[in-house]
């Protein structure tokens, strides 16, 4: 069975596997939200983002973020920790409880080590101290987005496998685990007690519903997909590349 997650009540999640596309022409496609209380401070971010063509959102608290906000969409956010109204640690905070896949750039005029530790230990994927010249910031959302990118295909890896192992039968299940022991089919027919071709079928269709063109391939998936669910980390991405 796929665990099911607690969703942010106010918003809705549709999952969206991300595009393949990479480069520079995803800095443009991309969304880039911004969360800052400050006018000038707020209208310079989106200044700096949109003279490179990145599409810019900009918001002057969290609650009219979360008014607006589509967790469907590939996104970077780039947060201010401290407001008035629901406080960017906050948001942060709940952000990585819920696991949604957008990577957060706090960002803080505050010189306090105690807010910057806080906003890593919430999941911040990178905090920059007030001022921050163009470069720095443009550099900082280019790796953002990256790792929002592999969150996005993580995700989608994850909900194909989870789905196709959620619609395997009783008695595919159980082939399933044997072939992810060694177990042969003739084994497999004699522990489970029905006939070869029951599990040669049983076999087939679970190819089929996990979409693997061979066995080496459907191990891969159901042993990346088990180990992402249990939160074991593996030198083996689920796109293939070490």
């Amino acid at each position: 069975m796929v665990r099911k997650r607690p969703l942010l009540r106010t918003w809705s999640i549709a999952w969206l596997s991300a595009p393949e596309n990479e480069g520079n022409e995803n800095m443009v496609n991309d969304i880039v939200n911004i969360i800052e209380p400050d006018d000038d401070a707020r209208i310079s971010f989106a200044r700096i983002l949109e003279s490179q063509g990145i599409n810019t959102r900009a918001y002057a608290s969290v609650d009219s973020f979360m008014q607006a906000f589509d967790p469907g969409q590939r996104s970077v956010l780039l947060l201010e920790l401290v407001g008035s109204g629901t406080s960017g640690l906050e948001l942060l905070r709940r952000l990585h409880r819920e696991r949604l896949s957008m990577a957060v750039i706090a960002t803080t005029a505050a010189d306090s080590p105690r807010l910057v530790l806080d906003a890593f230990h919430a999941g911040a994927f990178d905090c920059l101290l007030k001022p921050v010249d163009s470069e720095r910031l443009l550099g900082c959302l280019s790796r953002a987005q990256a790792e929002s990118r592999r969150r996005y295909e993580r995700i989608a890896f994850r909900r194909e496998v989870g789905g196709g192992l959620a619609a395997l039968s009783q008695g595919e299940a159980d082939v399933l685990e044997s072939l992810l022991v060694g177990m042969a089919n003739k084994k497999t027919a004699i522990k489970l007690k029905v006939g070869l071709r029951t599990v040669e079928a049983r076999r087939a269709r679970i190819m089929r519903k996990l979409d693997s063109a061979n066995l080496p391939e459907l191990v891969r998936k159901v042993v990346l997909y088990r180990a992402a669910e249990a939160e074991i980390p593996l030198a083996v991405h689920e796109n293939g590349h070490s």
